[in-house]
């Protein structure tokens, strides 16, 4: 049974996922089980990173991972490939909203984020294609100019960010901005960032965790989480049951990581976390060897609503996604936006991302002249109301022993790493590591019937409020 929020089973194809390999490295070993101690629904990056961190802090307990398609065939497998930290966006307003200590706490977070799947990757020598490189925070649009300006000093003038953090980020000024990013641009930040493929990673982390005792069951829908029957005792330690296609799944523990698609399964996310599709492709020189790309390092352009992004790879290939400008009106806008449908996009969006290094940066003719896009696809992201992840355990809302790390907002390559070790140490009763108060699942954050992101929509267009009569 498939319903209108759980992954299809079309898909467009996307680069990370070609190989069609991949997935037999987890086959299980066993039939699919009728309890677990803890279940994992979801086999993208979140996923996978709680699997990693529970057997890397000695878990001794059965734990079975499930995902509706193959593993990172959702978000993970379908992004830009970039883990690159917010660094000085938004200080303005985080500082505003949650003073400047807190607001320091999240670009430090990020950073370590990073440096730590940096570290990892280089001490196991994980071949996943990592390049750590700079960042480029482009103007794409003049109403973005002042914002830009004021997060920067924001950033700078908070005497909670190491000195070492400002003194890598630098910003840039009309011609010198122009000339430093190859783009008509009146101000450009830059700062370290990094990128990698997605699912080698998750690779990986998964045949560590397999190799510690860990069942992974793809191509397995959940279709719904219920409290057991409590008549016995065995029924109170397995307090959750999972319906599946391929039979029932009694657990102790649940972890639901399953980001754009969460709605469908704890109904109480239905104005949390809505998913929303973007488009990336993958653009190629016609040569196989020895290219140079014709840009270094990797770019953010932003505007109001929308962000278009380039990784550069070191085989002279980019990937390049955003273009949310050809979906923002009313008729695209149903077809992109609480819409968890990957198999589809608006053609208007792929001949937009056609030719898109020819046609947004300064380059020479003969730069750009024999690159081309190989491949175009869609992926599911889940944008949460406030822009941060739901993480934690749901007890206070009457599901003990049930846990959530959901709704990245298209920014958890740099979030999920350290929030998985968060929620593993809390499922084996550890002192878990901290992760910004902000993710943390509160009354507060449940109570609030708003949704900025979609509110800015509707005044871009009005109709688009006709498209969401449950949040105005």
């Amino acid at each position: 049974m498939v319903e209108k929020f759980y992954p299809t089973k079309e898909s467009t194809g996307s680069f990370w996922l070609d190989d069609k390999t991949f997935k037999t490295k987890f086959e299980p070993t066993e039939p699919f089980p009728e309890k677990t101690d803890i279940a994992i629904i979801g086999g993208g990056f979140c996923g996978s990173a709680v699997a990693y961190h529970l057997f890397e802090n000695a878990c001794k307990e059965k734990v079975t991972m499930i995902e509706a398609r193959e593993i990172a065939s959702g978000a993970t497998g379908r992004n830009g490939g970039h883990i690159k930290p917010y660094n000085h966006r938004h200080q303005n307003e985080y500082q505003t909203k949650f003073g400047k200590e807190e607001a320091a706490f999240l670009a430090i977070f990020e950073k370590d984020n990073m440096n730590q799947v940096k570290t990892l990757i280089e001490n196991e020598k994980i071949d996943c294609d990592a390049r750590f490189t700079m960042a480029y925070d482009v103007v794409k649009s003049s109403e973005v100019e002042q914002e830009f300006i004021n997060d920067y000093y924001a950033f700078v003038d908070n005497p909670f960010i190491p000195e070492s953090m400002k003194k890598e980020t630098t910003i840039f000024f009309g011609d010198q901005a122009a000339e430093k990013a190859k783009f008509n641009s009146p101000v450009t930040i830059t700062y370290p960032t990094g990128s990698l493929f997605p699912r080698k990673l998750i690779s990986y982390f998964l045949e560590k965790a397999t190799k510690a005792g860990l069942q992974v069951y793809d191509n397995t829908l959940v279709t719904s989480i219920d409290k057991a029957d409590t008549e016995n005792a065995e029924s109170e330690e397995y307090q959750w049951t999972l319906k599946t296609d391929k039979g029932i799944l009694k657990a102790k523990r649940v972890v639901v990581a399953t980001n754009g698609y969460t709605k469908e399964i704890l109904p109480e996310f239905k104005r949390k976390i809505l998913p929303v599709k973007g488009v990336v492709t993958h653009i190629k020189h016609a040569k196989t060897e020895g290219v140079k790309n014709p840009i270094d390092n990797h770019y953010s352009l932003y505007a109001p609503l929308e962000q278009d992004y380039i990784i550069t790879r070191e085989d002279g290939s980019l990937i390049v996604g955003g273009v949310a400008s050809t979906y923002l009106n009313y008729e695209k806008c149903k077809t992109m936006i609480d819409c968890a449908d990957d198999s589809f996009f608006p053609k208007e969006t792929e001949d937009v991302l056609d030719d898109y290094v020819k046609k947004t940066f300064n380059l020479k003719d003969e730069e750009y002249k024999e690159y081309a896009n190989t491949q175009t696809w869609t992926g599911v992201m889940g944008y949460s109301n406030d822009d941060f992840p739901y993480v934690g355990e749901l007890s206070k809302f009457g599901r003990k022993n049930l846990w959530i790390a959901a709704g990245f907002t298209g920014h958890g390559m740099p979030r999920i790493f350290v929030t998985g070790k968060h929620v593993a140490q809390q499922l084996l009763g550890l002192e878990p590591v901290k992760i910004p108060n902000q993710f943390l699942v509160t009354r507060e954050r449940m109570c609030d019937n708003s949704f900025p992101y979609i509110e800015e929509l509707a005044e871009n267009d009005p109709k688009i409020k006709e498209l969401y009569p449950d949040i105005f």
